[in-house]
């Protein structure tokens, strides 16, 4: 039995260390879990990076990781 589409919305954005980031996922009854686990991850590790460039920031490391053509 196949289920109605639906979304998952997840978004982050840091001010101060430019990280901002929208997914957009419309998905299907079978892919469901799969994209739901790469949304998280991708959100998971976008705040870890913001929280490594806040303890650099903390120690006195002043240096960009990306550049503007990254995102």
């Amino acid at each position: 039995m196949a289920s109605e589409p639906y979304l998952i919305i997840a978004s982050v954005r840091v001010k101060r260390n430019r990280i901002a980031g929208v997914i957009i996922l419309a998905m299907e009854d079978t892919k469901s879990l799969c994209l739901k686990n790469a949304a998280i991850a991708i959100l998971r590790m976008a705040q870890c990076h913001t929280a490594f460039l806040q303890k650099n920031k903390e120690l006195g490391v002043n240096h960009d990781c990306y550049d503007k053509e990254t995102f």
